[in-house]
């Protein structure tokens, strides 16, 4: 048997651009079960909560990738 994947949602918070426009953003974590039944964290991932996929700069500010702009956490 081999070990399988999970994914969850873990944080769900507004960031804004320079015009003053809101975004929610989601932060999705990966877990890897392991063959005890373990949940070990794998990669995180950020998206809109309409789907579009969304990049970490750094704790604060994410860029909207279809969009091709910079956005801070609100």
């Amino acid at each position: 048997m081999a070990s399988r994947h999970e994914e969850t949602r873990e944080e769900v918070f507004r960031a804004k651009d320079d015009s003053g426009r809101e975004y929610t953003i989601v932060r999705y974590q990966e877990w890897i079960i392991d063959f005890d039944g373990d949940r070990i964290p794998s990669l995180a991932r950020y998206a809109l909560a309409t789907g579009g996929a969304v990049n970490r700069i750094d704790n604060d500010t994410f860029e909207i990738v279809s969009l091709g702009i910079e956005v801070k956490r609100a």
